[in-house]
């Protein structure tokens, strides 16, 4: 409605078919303090505001809000009514509190007077203001801009001039040729979004935004841009915050998905709401994929939220720190919310006066989120630019000379703004497009968790619209942390993926990385002369990883190799061709880079086909597996060769295996693995029971000692942490963190 009036009656000097209907009333606002300001403006216009919620009394007055209705009574009768309430009860001692804003104050005034005339004391009567520091310093910011513009005298001299939506909706000119905004639309974010996706090679993602115009115009525009560039949805929902039971089937729709790369276009409020839900189903393990309304929330970067949002990756509209801005904050903040602080930041002599603050005053040189205020770079761009069009509008020269006594009409303004084109004190250029935009640019930010277990908002690269293609994405990789941030010490995962530790920072292992054996494969079989090999592998993250390895390293070495084949267990028909291959070629030296699993479906084939006479060159995953070690498979893998982990016996841990299986599984055996006296308890047991002392298959268990080192790894990193000390004593009401 505002932007119709707005283009109501005064045509532009260059869009003459922007002219609007004029506005023949407005409903609205809900809130008396909103519904003040909007009835301010609109009464010269004489367009009536018709108010449904809006109860102060103060919008009686006829003289001030002549065009002011509302189809709900004014809390005159309501403050009336709770002192004759209060009466009425026979309560003559009472205490207050009121909202600091038109609504309390207003209904509190008349309370006060009418429980004066019906005789109630009132022992108290106290407002509070439910206080938003960041709202306060994004306001704050429109001051100190104002300030500094007033005190620059080649900027509108002598001339006292008394902030983020992103809807791609807004870039219509023709229904909104007024609108500008120093943010750039989320058309560009949204695009953004899908090349981000595009990038890591995410094919499969899920999707959920906001139920409004902010949030169904940014999917709709990323889920073309996500088609275009053959990124698969698997669904895309949207919720309202105050539907609870449709937050609730989107968390069960996350849950029950495939995709584990989510795109959030969510307004924080909505992003809260879902965060509360998502920890309460314990969702945990997703990428998520973010959009500046979010992340780098403040509010949200808690140890909760963080179990579901570690590794979170998105765009923000950037930070700059504006000269003196985060003094000019504190100060004026101290100053009003802490009066016993003069102005030189001092305790005053009154110091009774200080001792309801003494726990705040610790705290009032402290201003390291100022900086976190993202929004204030706009607030200040925005005011700066409508400064500048007022200065080319009231043609104010070098010499200070302003024409203070010109009429300025909003539409000149409008005309003005679309050519402004200047330098900010900060050196950014600030112009806007068609659209009445300033040039796109995002910050990539990754959500980590710094040295001292602190949720950081930490910035990858950039995204800059205005830059040339190829040029507008800037990202260093090798900095992500990625979702789930699991700490995790594997005693056998060997893939040579895992070393990453840019995308797998948390992760450790007591075996070696299959860099080494793959390298090693290739020395072995160069060492025998063989230069002529076929290799097969699993089609896995350890075949794959392993076999690339090991087929550079062939190649270093002079190795030729006939085929490189894979396949997946499952595959039945490609498992036979790959047997198929290996009996037709003429390489007689196989590297069988092979889960265990797929050596024996392998094992299976070849020995179907009869295949024997080759020389088979193994891994850890197979040489030594006992199960594959029978006449059948010996016909086969008679002469493989291959490396193993090796084998360490670990005092007493044979004696401890065998009888604690004989004592839990074989309960009529005593303690000391003797047969109790109840002799008949055992005789179901008496072919087994001669076996009860045997243990020489415990010490091929490889892999046991790489457990045993791991637990030991942990303790070792607890002694440390609990600050443990030779005399036994370790500080066990500590709290510790995953992260440390």
């Amino acid at each position: 409605a505002a932007m119709a009036l707005m283009n109501g009656k005064d045509r532009t000097a260059v869009d003459s078919c922007s002219e609007k209907a004029l506005v023949q009333a407005i409903i609205g606002e809900s809130e008396s303090t909103p519904t003040i300001a909007l009835t301010r403006t609109t009464g010269p216009f004489k367009i009536p505001v018709i108010s449904h919620a809006a109860t102060c009394e103060c919008l009686s007055s006829r003289k001030e809000y002549p065009s002011f209705f509302r189809t709900i009574a004014s809390d005159y009768y309501q403050s009336r009514a709770l002192a004759f309430l209060v009466k009425h009860f026979g309560w003559s001692w009472v205490g207050a509190v009121n909202s600091d804003n038109d609504y309390g104050n207003n209904g509190i005034a008349i309370f006060l007077n009418a429980a004066k005339e019906e005789g109630i004391c009132v022992e108290y009567s106290e407002k509070f203001d439910r206080f938003n520091l960041r709202g306060l310093r994004l306001a704050q910011t429109m001051t100190f801009t104002i300030d500094e513009i007033n005190s620059n005298n080649r900027l509108l001299p002598n001339i006292s001039i008394s902030y983020a939506a992103t809807c791609e909706c807004l870039s219509n000119r023709k229904e909104y040729p007024s609108f500008f905004r120093t943010i750039a639309s989320d058309y560009y974010q949204s695009r953004a979004l899908a090349f981000l996706v595009k990038n890591f090679g995410w094919s499969w993602v899920g999707a959920v935004n906001s139920d409004n115009d902010y949030g169904n115009n940014g999917m709709a525009i990323f889920l073309n841009a996500a088609k275009e560039e053959g990124i698969c949805v698997e669904y895309s929902e949207k919720f309202d915050r105050a539907d609870t039971a449709t937050v609730v089937k989107v968390v069960d729709i996350i849950k029950k998905g495939t995709a584990k790369v989510i795109i959030l276009f969510l307004a924080h409020f909505d992003m809260n709401v879902l965060v509360d839900h998502l920890i309460v189903q314990n969702v945990t393990g997703y990428q998520m994929i973010g959009v500046e309304a979010w992340i780098t929330a403040v509010n949200l970067a808690v140890p909760e939220s963080y179990n579901i949002l570690a590794g979170s990756i998105g765009f923000d509209v950037g930070k700059f720190n504006i000269a003196r801005f985060a003094d000019y904050v504190v100060n004026e903040f101290w100053q009003r919310a802490v009066p016993c602080l003069n102005s030189a930041e001092n305790i005053s002599q009154t110091a009774n006066n200080c001792s309801k603050y003494e726990d705040m005053i610790p705290y009032k040189n402290y201003n390291e989120d100022i900086s976190e205020l993202r929004y204030a770079i706009n607030i200040y761009n925005g005011v700066y630019a409508v400064a500048h069009s007022l200065q080319s509008l009231l043609k104010c020269t070098e010499n200070q000379n302003c024409r203070k006594d010109q009429a300025i009409q909003p539409w000149q303004v409008v005309e003005s703004l679309k050519k402004v084109h200047f330098t900010t004190t900060l050196g950014e250029q600030i112009w806007f497009d068609s659209t009445g935009a300033t040039a796109a640019k995002y910050d990539v930010v990754n959500w980590q968790r710094g040295a001292n277990g602190e949720v950081q908002f930490k910035v990858l690269g950039y995204y800059d619209a205005s830059l040339p293609t190829g040029k507008q994405f800037v990202l260093n990789v090798e900095d992500i942390m990625w979702a789930g941030e699991k700490r995790e010490i594997s005693y056998a995962a060997t893939c040579e993926c895992l070393s990453n530790r840019k995308e797998y920072p948390s992760f450790f292992r007591t075996i070696a990385s299959d860099f080494y054996q793959s390298r090693a494969l290739a020395y072995l079989v160069k060492h025998f002369g063989w230069s002529w090999v076929g290799a097969v592998y699993s089609d896995n993250d350890y075949g794959n990883n392993g076999m690339a390895i090991f087929l550079n390293a062939a190649k270093e070495e002079g190795i030729c190799v006939e085929y490189s084949e894979k396949f997946f267990r499952s595959d039945t028909a490609n498992i036979i061709r790959v047997t198929n291959i290996i009996k037709e070629g003429t390489a007689k030296v196989i590297i069988l880079f092979l889960s265990l699993f797929d050596m024996n479906i392998l094992i299976e084939q070849l020995i179907l086909k009869n295949v024997t006479g080759y020389q088979m060159i193994g891994v850890e995953a197979w040489i030594t597996a006992v199960n594959l070690a029978t006449p059948a498979n010996y016909k086969v893998l008679a002469g493989s060769i291959g490396f193993d982990v090796g084998k360490l016996n670990i005092d007493r841990f044979a004696d401890y295996v065998v009888h604690e299986f004989w004592k839990t599984d074989f309960p009529c055996l005593g303690t000391k693995g003797n047969i109790s006296q109840s002799e008949n308890d055992c005789s179901n047991y008496e072919d087994i029971i001669q076996f009860k002392n045997y243990s020489e298959d415990i010490s091929e268990l490889r892999y046991a000692k790489n457990i045993y080192n791991a637990v030991y790894a942990v303790a070792h990193s607890l002694h440390s942490l609990l600050g443990c000390t030779e005399n036994q004593s370790c500080k066990k009401n500590k709290a510790i963190q995953s992260w440390q």
